[in-house]
This record gives structure tokens, sequence and C-alpha cells, in this order.
């Protein structure tokens, strides 16, 4: 009756463990992958009878490769779970994204997020573009809104296109009522936004409250 058979798949390092060993030792690669098995899960307390000439004591047995083998997928186990530790861990310290391109990458994945009962209005700001704009601000909190508006067009988060098809800076009312709404989404403490100075009117746009 012939023997079960399963398939698995190994990766690319006990891979090449793997193949290193057939061609130093010989044999099949069926055939150590089985005796690693059964000697990692105690089926084999004493290695199988063997025929032709007795090893010398100084010369490896297979007993010997299977044990070293054994001992190298452990290894390998240990190393890679050690690895995901350490990847979780830097994907734990991972600063907040403070620079997004609209329509390119998503804003900061950290931090309060809009709620399921929020509505927006239908011709919002992108939550991307949002968040990205509020993280600006928690940088950057004394700017007035002329000079943020310019900080978001330098740094590329957001820029306003005219009849034209020029770029410029965000109104000033687009930054007050865009604050706001960061402000209702929690993405910025809840107090309220200072209306634009004297020097931020001067451009003759209306503060627009929401």
């Amino acid at each position: 009756m012939p023997l079960p058979k399963i398939s698995f798949r190994l990766s690319v390092a006990l891979q090449a463990a793997l193949s290193d060993h057939v061609r130093q030792h010989g044999g099949q690669v069926s055939d150590v992958i089985r005796d690693a098995l059964e000697a990692y899960l105690g089926l084999r307390p004493t290695d199988r009878p063997t025929t032709g000439p007795t090893a010398s004591p100084t010369s490896p047995t297979r007993s010997d490769a299977v044990r070293d083998l054994a001992a190298r997928l452990t290894a390998l186990g240990s190393d890679l779970s050690d690895l995901q530790r350490r990847v979780a861990h830097l994907e734990a310290q991972a600063p907040i994204a403070s620079v997004v391109r609209p329509g390119r990458t998503t804003g900061p994945t950290t931090g309060p997020t809009e709620g399921p009962t929020t509505v927006r209005r239908k011709n919002a700001l992108p939550l991307d573009t949002l968040q990205a704009i509020a993280a600006a601000r928690q940088h950057q909190p004394t700017l007035t809104y002329r000079a943020f508006a310019q900080h978001l067009f330098e740094t590329g988060i957001y820029r306003s296109q005219g009849r034209g098809g020029s770029e410029g800076p965000a109104s000033n009312s687009l930054i007050h009522r865009w604050l706001q709404e960061a402000r209702a989404a929690g993405l910025l403490p809840p107090r309220p936004e200072t209306p634009p100075d004297a020097d931020d009117a001067a451009d003759g746009s209306a503060v627009v409250a929401h």
C-alpha cells in the first residue's frame, strides 16, 4: 500500500538549507524531511536499522544530520518570530504622516477618525486631505490663516485651482471652515478656532462660519 503524500511550502532559506544537506549527505529530500519530522515529534526514539558498513564513531550519522536539521528548523522559526515582533514594534513607533498630496496617499492612520454617525457635506473636502490639514495645523498652531494657507500650498497638501488653471493658496474662509470641520470630526482639540485677524482679512475674503 503506497504511503500517503502531503505537500507544503518552504521558505527560501529553509529550501537552500535542505538542498545543501542533500548535496552533502546524499539521499532523497523526502527521506530527510520524514526523518526530521519523526525526530521532532519523538516518533523514532532510535535510528532505523541500516545495512552496509557501520559508520565510524567520528563520521556523522543520519540521526546527527536529522538533529542538526531539526535544530536549524527551530532556529529559523525563532528568528521569524523575533522578526515579526520587531516589525510590529516598528509599526507601532511609526510617526503620523503630516504631509499628504490629495488623491495620491492617505492621511494619518492614527488619532480620532470620523465616526459612523457624522454626516459631511456632499461637496466636502476629502477626508484624507482634511486629516492632513488637521495634522499640519497641530504642527503650526500659531500661523495666521493666510500664512497657514501658504504653508498648505508649499507642502502640497492643498492648492486652490483658479479659473485659468493657475494654482494658489486657499482663501481665509476655506481655512476657517476646514479647521472647524476638523474639530467637529475630532481631528483637532475641541476649542473654537480664532477667526482671521486683520492681516488675514486684508485679501477681502469673508469668513464663513458653520
